[in-house]
């Protein structure tokens, strides 16, 4: 595929002026790995919500920050999504997760690896969801 791949764990930067730049320069971005990214909050909603609409591809997997906010976010700013991995985002619950269903049509891969938060009931939400 000719699309880029990108990995950022760890990033350390103030949210949402590295990722407004990165996604103007990276139109064609098919994979964003930011696992670990410990500043990534919700001061990055807006990120999510106005420069990653074409990005079929997230890690958000630890970034002990992320909660319901980012995925509502995300369901807002990324129709395109179809893997998504939330795991041990630990602030990520029944709500977040719907939200992700909810807005992500094309979602085909959700990971929640101990998001502890998220019930049985907002698992039988996510199958009704589809």
């Amino acid at each position: 595929s000719s699309g880029i791949n990108a990995e950022y764990g760890g990033f350390h930067h103030h949210c949402l002026s590295p990722y407004r730049t990165f996604s103007r320069q990276c139109h064609f971005i098919e994979a964003l790995n930011l696992n670990g990214c410990i500043r990534l909050t919700s001061r990055c909603d807006e990120a999510f919500r106005s420069y990653f609409s074409s990005l079929p591809w997230l890690d958000l997997s630890s970034c002990k920050l992320v909660g319901d906010s980012v995925c509502v976010a995300l369901s807002a700013g990324c129709p395109r999504l179809e893997h998504l991995d939330l795991s041990y985002c630990s602030h990520v619950t029944d709500e977040g997760a719907v939200a992700i269903a909810k807005g992500c049509k094309k979602l085909k891969h959700l990971l929640l690896r101990l998001c502890k938060k998220i019930t049985d009931q907002g698992v039988i939400a996510l199958v009704e969801c589809r």
